[in-house]
């Protein structure tokens, strides 16, 4: 059993990232289960005073949509200084895993797409702004208690006025950074450019890295059954930083109207009781159907010398020979495209009987 700062008793590791570890404790205080998340590798002294700024700012976050940060500590192992960060647990299951085993309906995504962009405004709305920088499945949970959308996962969140710390180039996720959080240049635009990409995951099912050429996201192919409505929005929260939308604000307002990629319904139109006494509703008519082609024998030719008659009726019948005849010659001599020789006993023989019927005497 282990125990830090005589408060905190490790229970099991949850996940483990490329800088962190994150493990479910009990915090012996309020006798409730907390997450502590640590970093990887040590703190050297030097970078202690970024690391406590970047605590605080997590601190200063007193948000309901966002994981509550209770402490930070360093504690030194076998002569390594490590970070903890004591969060709040929130028991429920994340994105990623409610991803994995349902398929979402266009309501459902545009509920969990609208959520998320709130969540994002409230931390545009601060002052300064505060940018997440790495919003994707895995950092969003849904509360079991009230099945409300939480962020979590604030390791990269940076003060968007702060031109120093954590604006690091290549942060966050592959297929989730925006071109502008590559350069290390993130804008109140960045985080819209991620949630785009978790709308279109969710809408698609195409993982976001699996569409990449180099560092663009080559999205449009992929949507194409998407109503124009998403079409539109997604080319608005996708592209580059100069046309894309400038806010949370923005994107979520485009996602409000109550119309948004709703299916067009035609509504009929009742007569007026006026009308319905002047004259009678039209009868529609019926739209005529195919009828199949039925090849029928031609009826036999009657005049009044029986003599004469038989022997047109037996013109029309060998004549009526001779072209299915060589209708079936035809058809054998294209099938010795797909045939070959196999095709050619079929040729001989029908090319014989052709022959035998037009030379035969009536």
């Amino acid at each position: 059993m282990t125990i830090l700062q005589e408060r905190y008793e490790l229970i099991q590791v949850l996940a483990e990232g490329g800088e962190n570890l994150v493990y479910l404790a009990k915090d012996k205080h309020t006798q409730e289960q907390v997450i502590l998340k640590r970093t990887k590798s040590g703190i050297v002294p030097e970078a202690r005073e970024k690391w406590k700024q970047q605590v605080k700012l997590l601190q200063q976050l007193d948000l309901s949509t966002v994981a509550t940060v209770y402490d930070s500590f360093i504690h030194v192992s076998e002569m390594v200084s490590y970070g903890y960060v004591v969060q709040q647990y929130i028991r429920g299951e994340n994105l990623e895993q409610e991803y994995q085993r349902k398929r979402y309906n266009n309501r459902e995504v545009i509920e969990i797409v609208r959520e998320v962009l709130a969540i994002v405004c409230e931390l545009q709305e601060l002052s300064p702004p505060i940018l997440h920088r790495d919003i994707k499945p895995s950092n969003i949970i849904r509360n079991h208690t009230n099945q409300k959308l939480i962020l979590l996962d604030f390791g990269l969140a940076t003060e968007q006025q702060n031109k120093e710390f954590g604006h690091t180039i290549g942060v966050g996720t592959l297929g989730y950074q925006a071109p502008e959080q590559l350069l290390g240049q993130p804008t109140l635009a960045t985080d819209v450019y991620s949630v785009g990409v978790l709308a279109l995951q969710l809408l698609t099912r195409r993982e976001p890295k699996d569409l990449l050429w180099g560092h663009h996201l080559k999205w449009e192919s992929s949507a194409q059954f998407l109503h124009e409505d998403w079409k539109q929005w997604l080319s608005n929260v996708l592209a580059p930083t100069e046309e894309r939308f400038p806010d949370a604000h923005t994107a979520l307002k485009a996602l409000l109207k109550p119309s948004f990629a709703q299916k067009n319904r035609t509504q009929r139109t009742e007569p007026t009781p006026s009308q319905s006494k002047q004259s009678p509703p039209p009868i529609a008519s019926s739209p005529p159907t195919e009828q199949p082609i039925v090849h029928r024998q031609a009826p036999p030719i009657q005049s009044k010398d029986p003599q004469k008659d038989s022997m047109l009726n037996k013109q029309v019948r060998r004549q009526a020979d001779i072209d299915k005849n060589n209708q079936l010659l035809v058809a054998s001599g294209c099938s010795f495209f797909f045939l070959g020789v196999f095709a050619i006993p079929f040729i001989y023989f029908f090319w014989n009987k052709k022959k035998r019927l037009e030379s035969d005497p009536l």
